[in-house]
């Protein structure tokens, strides 16, 4: 039986007793997932960085070590990576291999800034233009103590002491 005009110039073959029987349903469909991991891999790349901002830049604890969306953002970058490979083994058209090095290169953007930022660019302070000279009066202030008990500065008057101010935790 001769193929239609259409289907001879999309370079589809004629499926014989013997291809058809041999072609498994998962055959079929391989050539479907490497494109959707590549941007499965965005996703979960774009999930774990905007988790860590809308959620867990809560918690100190998560916010200085964020060991839960650094391994989301890996999987991401694993997804995609894993998805571009078999993208470019399996000999796909040059849109497919385009878009699929796309994906690939907005995913490892993204974690490369999310890292940026968790690693670097979040521990840079801004200077101080009011910084408070040593060994001069603080003005009084109250805040809780480790045991949930208010404690004045004033009470400590005459002594000296330090006073740390961290942003995280210890």
């Amino acid at each position: 039986m001769p193929l239609p005009y259409r289907e001879k110039n999309r370079g589809y073959k004629r499926m014989t007793t013997e291809t058809a029987t041999t072609t498994s349903p998962v055959a079929r469909t391989s050539l479907r997932w490497p494109k959707h991991a590549v941007w499965l891999g965005f996703v979960v790349t774009l999930f774990g960085a905007l988790s860590y901002f809308l959620y867990f830049a809560q918690f100190p604890g998560l916010r200085d070590v964020p060991i839960v969306n650094l391994p989301i953002v890996f999987l991401g970058v694993v997804l995609a990576g894993a998805g571009c490979w078999r993208m470019f083994k399996q000999g796909q058209g040059a849109m497919g291999k385009g878009l699929a090095g796309i994906g690939f290169l907005l995913t490892l953007g993204l974690a490369g800034l999310f890292n940026v930022y968790i690693f670097s660019m979040s521990y840079q302070l801004p200077a101080s233009t009011a910084a408070t000279a040593t060994e001069k009066l603080a003005p009084d202030f109250t805040l809780a103590d480790q045991n949930g008990q208010s404690v004045r500065l004033s009470d400590f008057r005459g002594q000296k002491i330090v006073l740390v101010f961290y942003r995280g935790y210890w």
